[in-house]
């Protein structure tokens, strides 16, 4: 069975938040950066895991997320 995770992906076009949880993967889809992250950081609080960030390629000028918000000590 796979740990649980959660990591944020993005694209050109699209932010994504892939939760894995308890060997089953869920992927959601957000046009806003920041709304992905928030909801990312609320699936790691809940499993209790850290949030991955894989590729950044996309920005989104509207809603920048200051550095540091995503991590916890």
């Amino acid at each position: 069975m796979e740990a649980n995770s959660v990591v944020l992906t993005t694209d050109s076009e699209r932010f994504k938040v892939h939760v894995i949880e308890n060997g089953v993967t869920t992927e959601r889809q957000f046009q806003v950066r920041a709304f992905a992250a928030s909801w990312a950081e609320g699936q790691s609080l809940r499993l209790g895991v850290h949030v991955v960030h894989e590729g950044s390629s996309a920005k989104d000028p509207r809603v920048p997320v200051p550095s540091g918000c995503l991590s916890r000590p």
